[in-house]
C-alpha cells in the first residue's frame, strides 16, 4: 500500500521531473494542491451486495461505585457510525466525491472487467471527501474488505480529498508482481493528473499496474514465492495458453466444484481451455473444461495429488506444469 499526499504535488513535481524521465519515481511523495477533487474506478465482479456496511465500535463508559455514592450512571453509549460504499451503476465504482462523469465510469469500468476476467482479479476505486474517522490506509483496506469479503487478488485505489493522502492498497497476488518503483511513478503521473483534473486518465493510469499480474497462474493463497510464481507462469505460458492454475484456500460454503467453474467461466470466457485448481484447505488438486481435458494433464493431476496429501505443494505445482508446457 501506498501514499501520496496531493498538498505538495506542483512542487514535487517541479523538484523530481528530471530524475521521473530517467524511470525514477519518489515513494510516498508529497505533490501539489491542497484541495484537489479526486476520481476512482472499480471492477465488475460476481454478484456481490450493493451496499456494505463499515461499523465502528462504540466506546462506551463503564459504571462507577463507590461506598459514598448511592446512584449509579453511565454515559449512553455511543452508535456505531455505519457507512455505505455505494456502487456506480452496480460497478465498482464507489465515487463517494462525486467526482466522475458517465464517460469517467465507463471507461474504468472497463479496464476493471477486463482484470476482472483475464488476470482473476478484483479491483475497486473509491473517491472519498470523508474518511468517517478512519486513516486512508484503513479506508482502503475497509473498502477491499467489503465489497470483496477480503478474498481473492487485486486492489483499491482510494482518490482522498479529506486528507489529501491516496492509496493504492494491493492484496494478493498483486503485492507479488507490482514493484514499488512502478507504484512510484505511476503516483507521480496520476497525482499530476489528478490535480488538473484528469481523473479517468489518472485512475487507468494506476489501474493498468495490475497488467503486471500474471495471466495463467494465480496465486491467491500466498503459497508460492515470486521466482516459483514466474517459473510456473513461464512453465503456463508455453503452453499455447490452454490452461490455467489457480491456488486458492477455499473455506466458504461454496463447493470446490463450483469454485472452478466460476472462475474457469471467467479466465476462458468464450473459449476452450482447462482450469486446475489446488485447494490448500482440503489438499486437493481438481480440474475444469467446458472441453474435454488432455490425458497428459489429467494423468499428472492424479500424480500431483500424492504429492499435495502430503502437503507437498511445490512438487505438485511442478508435475503439472511439467505436463502443461
Amino acid at each position: 500500500m501506498i501514499f501520496l499526499n496531493k498538498f505538495y504535488a506542483i512542487v514535487f513535481s517541479a523538484i523530481v521531473l528530471s530524475s521521473v524521465f530517467t524511470g525514477c519515481a519518489s515513494e510516498d511523495s508529497s505533490s501539489s494542491s491542497s484541495k484537489v477533487q479526486v476520481t476512482t474506478s472499480a471492477e465488475s465482479v460476481p454478484e456481490v451486495a450493493s451496499a456494505v456496511k463499515v461499523t465502528e465500535l462504540p466506546t462506551a463508559v463503564s459504571n462507577v461505585v463507590t461506598e459514598n455514592v448511592t446512584e449509579q450512571t453511565s454515559e449512553p453509549e455511543k452508535t456505531a457510525e455505519k457507512h455505505e460504499f455505494k456502487r456506480e451503476n452496480d460497478s465498482f465504482i464507489c465515487d463517494e466525491a462525486g467526482i466522475l462523469s458517465e464517460t469517467d465510469i465507463a471507461e474504468c469500468n472497463e479496464v476493471i472487467r477486463k482484470l476482472y476476467n483475464e488476470k482473476l482479479l478484483n479491483v475497486a476505486v473509491v473517491t472519498a471527501n470523508d474518511l468517517h474517522s478512519m486513516s486512508p490506509n484503513d479506508y482502503a483496506v475497509s473498502a477491499y474488505n467489503d465489497l470483496f469479503s477480503g478474498r481473492g487478488s487485486g486492489m483499491v485505489f482510494l482518490v482522498n480529498n479529506a486528507s489529501g493522502n491516496d492509496v493504492l492498497y494491493l492484496h494478493g497476488n498483486c503485492e507479488k508482481y507490482i514493484s514499488q518503483d512502478d507504484k512510484n511513478e505511476a503516483f507521480y503521473w496520476g497525482t499530476n493528473e489528478i490535480v488538473t483534473g484528469q481523473y479517468s486518465k489518472a485512475i487507468k493510469r494506476m489501474l493498468a499496474l495490475a497488467e503486471k499480474c500474471p495471466d495463467y497462474v494465480f496465486d491467491n493463497a500466498g503459497l508460492f514465492e515470486a521466482a516459483q510464481l514466474q517459473e510456473l507462469e513461464s512453465d503456463f505460458a508455453s503452453g499455447n495458453g490452454s490452461a490455467a492454475f489457480l491456488i486458492t484456500s477455499n473455506q466458504t460454503e461454496i463447493p470446490n466444484d463450483d469454485l472452478i467453474k466460476e472462475y474457469y467461466n471467467r479466465r476462458f470466457s468464450g473459449q476452450n481451455g482447462v482450469m486446475i485448481m489446488l485447494d490448500l484447505h482440503s489438499k486437493a488438486i481438481i480440474t475444469y473444461s467446458n472441453d474435454t481435458v488432455p490425458e497428459a494433464i489429467g494423468e499428472a493431476v492424479k500424480k500431483a495429488n500424492e504429492s499435495s496429501a502430503k502437503s507437498d505443494f511445490a512438487a505438485a505445482a511442478k508435475t503439472i506444469a511439467e505436463a502443461v508446457k
